[in-house]
């Protein structure tokens, strides 16, 4: 629980950890209602929210998601390679004239 001064505009500032807590950011919408003589304040929670994800600030862990996918794919690679490797399709001439002149 923290206590909060209403300033002159009617604004009040949210504690840093109720903030970091509901993954707030500017911009977040917030529904308040008045329940008997208390102020229940709530984060709404935007569904497809485009700015949303850019309001959060960049992702750190882009890079390393990027250098995964890769890792994957040359992955995914190998091992095709090594099973065709292990069973190679069977050639035939008919399959392509050109091969043979």
């Amino acid at each position: 629980m923290a206590e909060l001064r209403i300033r002159r505009d009617s604004c009040i500032r949210v504690p840093e950890e109720i903030y970091d807590a509901l993954g707030m950011f500017p911009g977040t919408k917030i529904r308040v209602n008045l329940v008997g003589k208390q102020i229940i304040i709530e984060k709404v929670e935007m569904a497809d929210d485009p700015f949303a994800a850019a309001a959060e600030g960049p992702d750190t862990s882009a890079i390393e998601k990027i250098q995964q996918q890769q890792k994957d794919a040359a992955r995914r690679a190998r091992d095709l390679f090594e099973e065709m490797m292990e069973n190679p399709p069977e050639i035939k001439p008919e399959d392509n004239p050109d091969l043979w002149r």
